[in-house]
């Protein structure tokens, strides 16, 4: 029966992954989890930066233009990234589903502002990650998968 409403409510057709300095461990298994739902996948691995400014642009256009789901990896490269912020602010700006995930060594204070104010759902991947992608109900969790304070931000209340 879950699945059943889970398949009701699938959208997604393609997801682009983001991230810098490093995938997430299990990101096989996340690959697979949306291989599974019928979401193609592609990927940007951003250079780790120090210059205040994206150098990729017309890159990322062309990445956000293909699909109708962006994940980003969050972590502690990702957190001032200038690239990072601009796939979150263009894929906002074109109506595009924006779910991070932790990586399992980020903390709090990695949460990237961006994906803090425009994003859908924060979440660690866990069983319930095709869940968080598949539902409209938005999920936020802290890196170590508790709730986090009840606030409203700009798209709903989260925690």
């Amino acid at each position: 029966m879950k699945n059943q409403h889970l398949e009701k409510n699938m959208k997604y057709t393609t997801a682009l992954i983001v991230y810098s300095g490093s995938r997430h461990t299990q990101h096989t298994e996340i690959l697979n989890d949306l291989q599974q739902e019928n979401i193609e996948q592609r990927e940007l691995d951003l250079p780790t930066t120090e210059d205040s400014n994206c150098q990729l642009t017309d890159q990322i256009n062309n990445e956000i233009d293909r699909v109708d789901l962006l994940i980003v990896y969050l972590s502690k490269y990702s957190k001032n990234h200038p690239c990072i912020d601009y796939c979150i602010n263009v894929a906002h700006q074109k109506s595009i589903r924006i779910i991070g995930i932790w990586l399992e060594d980020a903390e709090l204070i990695d949460l990237n502002t961006g994906m803090d104010q425009l994003g859908d759902s924060i979440c660690i991947y866990d069983d319930s990650f095709t869940e968080t992608i598949l539902s409209d109900i938005p999920v936020w969790t802290n890196p170590d998968g508790t709730e986090p304070t009840k606030r409203t931000i700009k798209k709903h209340i989260c925690g």
